[in-house]
């Protein structure tokens, strides 16, 4: 008696875990076809932060003016205002990218609701590999310019904790937007 219950539970076991990994693959798996389609609706640059000016505006001014001499030059503060510009810079821009994102997936939500043609399924799927394709471009960008700052760091011989504070901070944003997308797909459906 044992033996089948302990059987039986295994199975069910095994089918759970098989229905979640086939899911998480289904929903959040790279699927070429639909990332092709998505860069044709989007355009290719949509997912791309290639061509984005990074440079802070304070940057701008600073690169307009003379430079100042070496003694006024403080790389403690320097270069953590530099980088910090340009994280600045690609959470804004990533911020307009997932409005637009958020606005398209309502409109598409809308029109195949009344034309009676709802698949929420197909449409979550393409939203969220929307998003993961505009994620794994930014996610890029953002650590090239990590490993630009860690060796300004290094070349300067400043410890890297602010750094490290950067990508616990970078973290905790992106676990905080998803929480907050997720609440406004919530409200809006």
């Amino acid at each position: 008696m044992k033996k089948k219950v302990l059987v039986i539970v295994l199975c069910v076991l095994v089918v759970a875990i098989g229905a979640g990994v086939w899911g998480y693959n289904y929903f959040f798996g790279v699927d070429h076809n639909l990332r092709t389609q998505l860069q044709e609706e989007f355009s290719e640059d949509f997912f791309s932060f290639e061509d984005i000016d990074l440079q802070d505006i304070g940057d701008m001014e600073a690169s307009n003016q003379l430079k100042p001499s070496t003694e006024n030059k403080n790389p403690e503060k320097d270069i953590p205002n530099k980088y910090i510009g340009k994280l600045e810079r690609l959470e804004y821009v990533t911020d307009k990218k997932i409005e637009v994102l958020f606005e398209r997936a309502y409109e598409e939500y809308q029109q195949q609701k009344s034309g009676n043609q709802l698949n929420q399924t197909q449409l979550a799927r393409k939203y969220l590999q929307a998003a993961n394709m505009l994620e794994e471009s930014m996610e890029a960008i953002f650590q090239d310019i990590i490993k630009e700052m860690e060796a300004e760091l290094q070349e300067n011989q400043l410890s890297d904790d602010l750094m490290k504070e950067i990508v616990a901070t970078y973290n905790n944003r992106i676990k905080e937007k998803r929480s907050a997308i997720m609440q406004q797909i919530e409200g809006a459906i």
